[in-house]
């Protein structure tokens, strides 16, 4: 919260309301995974994040990108892995928000360009040619992904919900949408979903948005 407080301008001046509250709150809770995988999961120099909203979670759209992805890149390209991480976020303590994570990973692999899993490298190999100057592992990352769950073992999926914590079980949905997502042909040693628990969610985040603490 206090990362979000300082290095990003304010929402609007007054709360917002419609869609811009279900983008805001889509984009922090972006925002928020990425905190908690940058600075205590993924804090390595081996490993390189790219984000669709978490690093302008306060504009004012939401990029259909895959909202998070971390290439660790080993000491061989045996070694490297890339995790897809799917954020949602919400204050109904019925989780049921999270069961859209599942059309979320269909998408990797699905007819739309725009949306798969190899059109997403493809941004990355040009980011990293382009931008980081390591044209080196463009190769790397474009031999991360098969054409299916089965064909790609160096990809790993974090399916992520940040949530009310008060009276929600996000134990139970989180299982099941792992559960759901073996059946798609992901191994279990692909799937680690996250959750993310605070109390009064709604209302911390609509305090970030107008710069209140």
């Amino acid at each position: 919260m206090h990362w979000l407080q300082e290095k990003c301008p304010t929402f609007c001046a007054t709360p917002p309301d419609g869609g811009n509250v279900n983008i805001l709150r889509g984009n922090l809770g972006e925002t928020i995974a990425f905190c908690t995988g940058y600075w205590y999961v993924f804090d390595s120099s081996h490993i390189k994040p790219f984000t669709a909203n978490a690093l302008n979670p306060f504009g004012r759209i939401s990029k259909s990108d895959i909202d998070i992805v971390w290439i660790h890149f080993g000491e061989t390209s045996d070694d490297d892995a890339v995790f897809l991480q799917e954020v949602k976020t919400t204050g109904d303590a019925s989780l049921s928000l999270a069961d859209s994570l599942i059309s979320d990973y269909d998408k990797l692999f699905d007819t739309d360009p725009q949306v798969t899993l190899h059109t997403r490298l493809q941004y990355i190999k040009n980011k990293l040619e382009f931008e980081h100057k390591q044209p080196e592992l463009c190769p790397r990352v474009e031999a991360l992904a098969g054409q299916s769950p089965q064909t790609s073992p160096q990809v790993q999926l974090l399916p992520t919900l940040v949530h009310e914590r008060l009276g929600s079980d996000p134990q139970t949905k989180m299982l099941a949408i792992r559960e759901t997502l073996y059946g798609k042909g992901w191994t279990r040693r692909a799937v680690q979903p996250w959750a993310i628990g605070l109390f009064d969610l709604n209302a911390r985040l609509l305090r970030l948005a107008i710069g209140q603490q």
